[in-house]
């Protein structure tokens, strides 16, 4: 069903007939809810402390990302080594995969990274996210 707006402008007299205009209304409701499951959360996100990381070797963790919302959301995953400076890490030192997906409404997606660094690693991995709809309108 389509909404309408619509204004009624009365006649300055009563012999005079008043002036409707109607203006179609379209569009959507409904927002995305982005949680990591089992982590901390902040005021500004959540905090992962990631302790599986070794030195030397191929490490391997992994979050679960929900979307408990009733919109789409699409998920970007960026891992930076500064984010105030927002150098990103090198591929060959971690990977994130699915690096971006779009995450249905009420279902859930688990980020996997894989981490090889002969020294301490440390890392910020950001998830960026917003509304799918708005993303593919705006890409046209």
């Amino acid at each position: 069903m389509l909404a309408k707006l619509e204004i009624k402008q009365s006649g300055g007299r009563p012999s005079q007939p008043g002036v409707k205009f109607t203006i179609p209304l379209s569009g959507y409701g409904g927002t995305s809810n982005i949680i990591l499951e089992d982590q901390r959360k902040q005021a500004d996100g959540y905090v992962a402390t990631l302790s599986d990381v070794a030195v030397g070797r191929v490490s391997k963790v992994c979050l679960c990302v929900r979307n408990t919302g009733s919109r789409a959301a699409f998920i970007k995953a960026v891992a930076f080594s500064d984010v105030q400076s927002r150098a990103v890490m090198a591929p060959s030192v971690i990977s994130l995969a699915p690096s971006q997906f779009v995450l249905k409404e009420r279902t859930q997606e688990r980020e996997r990274a894989l981490c090889q660094s002969a020294n301490p690693l440390l890392a910020t991995v950001c998830l960026f996210c917003g509304d799918e709809v708005s993303r593919q309108q705006y890409r046209r």
